[in-house]
Parts: structure tokens; sequence; C-alpha cells
């Protein structure tokens, strides 16, 4: 494990390995690595399911993916990223409606989406 600062800016990601600024972070997942170069990227949106449920369209994406050479990029809501990550499959987190209304209910929601959205677009 390699000693890295903490990112500083977007642009800084930590994209290069592992480092340590108190926490373990690993590599992001990235859906254009050299095994998905030719790949058809896929969005899926799985939102208020079950954590069995979710295993149970992880796999039904993977068969589906791998028929198509294509990768999936998840939209959940899902607090079970280590599922995604065992499957090797890149996703994207959003807050579900109810963590939404919970801690931070005065914010402008549609707007913080659209923007999140947005962000993906460009990745």
């Amino acid at each position: 494990m390699t000693k890295r600062t903490k990112p500083q800016r977007d642009e800084d990601d930590a994209s290069g390995g592992v480092f340590f600024d108190g926490y373990l972070h690993r590599d992001p997942l990235v859906p254009f690595g050299p095994q998905n170069e030719e790949k058809k990227i896929i969005a899926v949106t799985a939102f208020d399911l079950s954590r069995d449920d979710m295993k149970k369209i992880l796999g039904t994406v993977e068969r589906y993916c791998a028929k198509r050479d294509a990768a999936p990029v998840f939209f959940t809501d899902s607090i079970w990223s280590e599922d995604f990550r065992e499957a090797g499959f890149a996703f994207e987190y959003f807050p579900a409606v109810r963590v939404q209304e919970e801690f931070a209910g005065q914010l402008d929601w549609p707007l913080y989406l659209k923007r999140r959205i947005k962000g993906f677009r460009r990745k």
C-alpha cells in the first residue's frame, strides 16, 4: 500500500491506486478498463429493492451483458456496495427518498439528482 495525500481537486482523484489518509481507499470502478475497452455501456436503474432481490438483478444483468459484450453501470439507492464490487460492476449511489427526507429534507433533491446525472454523463 502506498501513501498518498488526500485529493485536492476532482482531477486528482487518487485513481493511481490505493492510498491511505486514515481510510483505506480502493481504485475506482471504471467501465472503460482494458477488459471493457470495446464494450457498450448499459445503464441499469435499481431502486427500492431488498438485498436478495438486488442480488438476483445482479445475476440477471451479468448474464444479459455477457451475451451482448456490454458493461453495466448501476444507478441505485442500495447501501450494499460490496455486492456491486464483488460482481465487478460500476455503480452510482443515489440516496433513497426516506434518507433524503430524514437527513436533508430541505435540500432541492430534484436539482441534486439532475446534477448527479449530468456529472455521470461527463464521466
